[in-house]
Formats: C-alpha cells, sequence, structure tokens
C-alpha cells in the first residue's frame, strides 16, 4: 500500500463513493470535488481524518484541504476511481449553482493546472534580474537568453496550454483545442499591416500571452464540434471534424471574437487601475486586512488570476505584492505559537505548517493553527493590513509572474527599476512579521484554542 492510499480511500468513502463524485481537480492545498448530493458526505468523519487539515464548502465545491502532498492524495484518488488526470469525467449535473460558482468552476479548471507552471516561469525570470542587476550575467549571454526562453515560453504560448485546458473543460478534443491556441500565435499571423477579414481590420492584433480569446474561442469551437460528430460519417469524423472545426473557429475567432475578447481583458486591467488610483493605501490596507479570509473561503482565486492575466500581457502590477505580505504575517504568528508553546501537538503542528507558510502555502496554518485560536487570526490579519499599507504607500510594483511566499521577491525586480522595490517589499514584509510575531507572543497561552476552552467548559460542568 502506498504512503497515501488508506487517506485517499477514507475521502472516498466519505464524500459519497465514486457515484457521487461529479468532478474533482486540485490546487496548492485542496482536493476540489464537485458532488452530486454534499448530504451524503460525512463532513466530520473527514475533519477528523489524520491527514485533513480542515473541510470548506464554497463556490459549489466540496473543499478538503489537504495541504502540501495534495497532488500526491489527488493521484491517489484518481487511481482508485478511475478519474482521469488529464481528462474531464464530469458527469451532468442537474444541481443548479450561481453564476459566480460556475465561472469560479471553470476558471479554476482552466487556470489551476498551469500556476505551478506559471510560478516557475516568473522565478526564472526574477532569478534573471538579479543576475543582470547584479552583473554577474549580461543579457547578451548565452546562457542568459536560453533561460529567459524558458521563462518566457509558457507566457507568451499561453493560448496553447490554456486551449488544451479549455478543451477538457469544455468536454473537447484537447489536443484541438491546443491547436486553435497556436494559430491564435502563428508568427505570421502577429501584429500585421493593412489586412481585413469578412470587413473588419485585423491590422495590429497579437494574441500572445493572453487568456481570454482562446476561452471564448473554445466555448464556440466545443458544441460546432460535438455537432459535427452527430452529422459526419463515422468513416470520415476522425480528421474531417478537426479539420472543420479549425477552419471555422479560427478564422471567426481572430477576427471577430478575439478582438471583443481583448476589450474585455483592457476592461479588466482599466478596473484594476481604478482600484488602485481610487487610493492604493487604503486599498492596500484592506486587501492584506481582508485577503486571508477569502482564503478560507476558498474565493481568493478569481482575483488572482484577473491579476495574472493582467500581468501577463505586460501591466506591472501595485495589487499583487499587497497579496505576498499576509503569507508572512500568518508565518510569523505560527512561529511565536511554536516558540512558546509548551504542548507537544502545537509544536508537531505549528513548525511543518510556518515551514509551509514561509513558501507561501498558508492553510496548514490557517486551518490547523490560527483559525482555532481566532484572536491570533485576526492579529495575523491586523498585521498584514500594516505592512500592506506599506508596501502600497511605497509604491512597491510586480513586473512579471513569480511564486508564492519567498518566492514572491524576485518578481519586483525589473532591470530597469532597480532594487528599491525589493528592498520596500522586504520592509513591508517585516513590519507585517514583528508586529504578528511580537504581538503573539507577547499574548499567546497554552489552552487558548476553541477546543480546548469548550472541553475545559464541558469538564466545569461535569
Amino acid at each position: 500500500m502506498s504512503k497515501y492510499e488508506a487517506l485517499a480511500t477514507e475521502i472516498v468513502k466519505n464524500v459519497g463513493g465514486r457515484d457521487n463524485i461529479i468532478s474533482l481537480m486540485h490546487c496548492a492545498t485542496r482536493l476540489r470535488f464537485r458532488l452530486k448530493d454534499e448530504n451524503k458526505a460525512n463532513d466530520e468523519a473527514i475533519k477528523k481524518m489524520d491527514g485533513v487539515v480542515t473541510l470548506i464548502k464554497s463556490g459549489g465545491q466540496y473543499q478538503v484541504v489537504i495541504g502540501n502532498h495534495v497532488a500526491d492524495v489527488y493521484g491517489e484518488i484518481c487511481e482508485l476511481t478511475g478519474i482521469s488526470q488529464t481528462t474531464s469525467q464530469e458527469v451532468q449535473d442537474k444541481k443548479k449553482r450561481s453564476v459566480g460558482a460556475i465561472i469560479q468552476d471553470y476558471m479554476s479548471a482552466i487556470m489551476t493546472p498551469t500556476l505551478s507552471i506559471l510560478c516557475a516561469s516568473g522565478m526564472i525570470k526574477g532569478v534573471l534580474s538579479i543576475l543582470n542587476i547584479s552583473g554577474m550575467l549580461a543579457d547578451t549571454h548565452a546562457l542568459y537568453l536560453l533561460l529567459e526562453a524558458a521563462g518566457d515560453a509558457l507566457f507568451y504560448f499561453f493560448p496553447v496550454f490554456l486551449g488544451y485546458n479549455a478543451a477538457v473543460k469544455f468536454k473537447m478534443t484537447p489536443f484541438l483545442g491546443a491547436a486553435i491556441g497556436a494559430a491564435l500565435i502563428y508568427p505570421d499571423l502577429q501584429y500585421l499591416e493593412g489586412v481585413s477579414l469578412f470587413g473588419i481590420n485585423i491590422s495590429g492584433i497579437s494574441y500572445s500571452s493572453t487568456v481570454i480569446p482562446i476561452l471564448l474561442i473554445t466555448m464556440l469551437a466545443a458544441p460546432l464540434e460535438q455537432y459535427l460528430k452527430k452529422v459526419i460519417p463515422d468513416v470520415i469524423k476522425t480528421f474531417l471534424v478537426p479539420m472543420l472545426v479549425l477552419m471555422i473557429a479560427v478564422p471567426i475567432g481572430f477576427s471577430v471574437i478575439g478582438p471583443v475578447a481583448n476589450l474585455i481583458s483592457d476592461g479588466l486591467s482599466i478596473g484594476l487601475t481604478g482600484l488602485s488610483s481610487i487610493s492604493l493605501p487604503l486599498t492596500g490596507f484592506l486587501l492584506a486586512a481582508f485577503w486571508q479570509i477569502l482564503v478560507v473561503f476558498g474565493v481568493h482565486h478569481g482575483l488572482v488570476i484577473v491579476l495574472i492575466m493582467d500581468l501577463m500581457v505586460g501591466n506591472p502590477s501595485l495589487l499583487m505584492p499587497i497579496l505576498g505580505i499576509p503569507s508572512f504575517a500568518q508565518t510569523a504568528v505560527v512561529f511565536a505559537m511554536w516558540l512558546k508553546t509548551k504542548d507537544q501537538k502545537l509544536k508537531n503542528v505549528a513548525l511543518p505548517a510556518w515551514i509551509s507558510g514561509i513558501f507561501g502555502i498558508t492553510e496548514p496554518a490557517i486551518y490547523g493553527v490560527t483559525l482555532p485560536r481566532l484572536k491570533f487570526f485576526i492579529i495575523s490579519c491586523i498585521g498584514a493590513a500594516i505592512g500592506g499599507l506599506y508596501v502600497a504607500v511605497t509604491h512597491v510594483t510586480t513586473y512579471q509572474m513569480a511564486g508564492l511566499g519567498v518566492f514572491a521577491l524576485p518578481g519586483v525586480l525589473s532591470p530597469e527599476a532597480g532594487l528599491g522595490g525589493l528592498v520596500n517589499f522586504m520592509v513591508g514584509i517585516i513590519i507585517a512579521m514583528v508586529f504578528s510575531g511580537v504581538t503573539t507572543y507577547l499574548l499567546f497561552k497554552d489552552g487558548e484554542s476553541i477546543g480546548a476552552k469548550q472541553n475545559v467548559k464541558k469538564k466545569a460542568a461535569k
């Protein structure tokens, strides 16, 4: 039996079995189920499992928080249930969901598989900025050029990856979605001059590093493919269906859908800029203060995805650095508890949660340590707010997608901006950590968890 097979078996059993699972995916720490009937799931049994941090129900998803090893548990569940890790296994879902839940479900399914590689690519770009600024590696050196290609490739060819993911979600042949994405960024079609199609001017258009165009085009192509499969004879449908889909979807997508999608992207960018321009300090304070609350309910991915989309089209972000502060405030609280507590069980939970938090994964810290001790969760939010305010006031800017936690630091570097942004980002982190850590150390006493207090009351009642 593998390391996580028993845990996977128990999770499947207590979510109502394989027949109750509509679909399953995972993010950095959570198994995100969609269930036919959540009433068939045994919530309390799942929460009490060794290896499960907690359970969250949000956005139409049944989210089992596992921690850093979620991918291993996910793989075991896929093998156990026959759910494929590369193809959609959704069945007809007759349960009504809100528009917001549907949008979150689709965006998570399409974007989440690429997030770890996005972070890795951004980290490469950040490391190159450090090497270039320090004079250790010139931007004309062959190694620099190769690493730059490794860091830029996913961003430039993003429509190909998203085309594949979107096709999976829309129940379309995955490689057909990838082919449409590739067509959008075909070199000879970028920034054409004096060209029109269907009476529409398509000059100066490029879809490299874009997100929304391929998503909308795939939404058109998926039902088209399904229709053609029904009406074209089996003997020729294997090659004729994808041929017709490409011949119809690519011209319409490039000339009609794509420009509209780019306008939507521009609108989102303007909206984010407007949010910042109203009052960046207030935005920084409130966004950092409430960010961990959004994480608790599992609804933080929507804003992250919008910010990533904006970064990918070359717009530096004043909001992304603010989101990097809360994880450090959270880890400072946990570390202070680990230092002060004499409770060995808490020490055993706090240390790995602290290590995980340093790398930006705060769910183990939140659910396992601070949220049961609500006062200290609030302290981390206050510390994050103060640090976020400083980062906003000093206009720290993220120039490229980077990682989480400490790996977010390279994202604020650019050869043109120098080291000022990095210094202010680190000062904001230190402010958040010092306030949160010192306050926690002064106020924390063993037995402060909600569960511990309830046990004391029960003993007193007896």
